[in-house]
């Protein structure tokens, strides 16, 4: 018989499956993918052009990935890319307007689909499984405070 913390563990872990699924189901429809989805939203998040570096940094991902990345945002008219005015060697990113109007579309995405995963509980129970999984994350991991319109994983 499994522990009850290992069986905590195996819920979180499916839960998680299913939450990166949707992700990828909901992202389909707008042509990106989760990794595309977290770059937009972090340079939205952002509210100015970040360099590459930063951008990497933010993504937790090595400056090669960036590159490619930026690179497929780029060809679809969601960033553009200038050089930094203050640092010959940096590269700026930034949002186009089209990028806009796509990280509204992937918020409203991820409302519903936060709406139809946690709907089902009312909100005395939505807090207490809020408070129970930021009391389960490790000393020291930061507890995300995520607004209601900011993707999760790219969704």
């Amino acid at each position: 018989m499994e522990s009850l913390p290992g069986e905590l563990a195996e819920l979180v872990r499916q839960l998680s499956k299913h939450i990166r699924r949707s992700a990828r189901d909901r992202l389909a429809p707008l042509r990106l993918t989760p990794e595309q989805g977290r770059a937009l939203t972090v340079l939205a998040h952002a509210g100015r052009p970040l360099r590459m570096v930063e951008l990497a940094g933010h993504l937790q991902v090595v400056p090669r990935t960036v590159t490619d990345l930026v690179d497929q945002l780029e060809a679809t008219g969601l960033v553009t890319r200038r050089a930094d005015p203050d640092s010959r060697r940096s590269v700026l990113v930034a949002m186009t307007a089209r990028g806009t109007s796509t990280i509204e579309e992937l918020a409203a995405a991820r409302r519903r689909a936060a709406e139809e995963l946690f709907g089902g509980l009312g909100d005395d129970d939505q807090k207490l499984l809020r408070d129970l999984l930021r009391a389960a994350l490790p000393t020291g991991a930061a507890a995300p405070t995520l607004r209601p319109d900011q993707p999760v994983d790219g969704a």
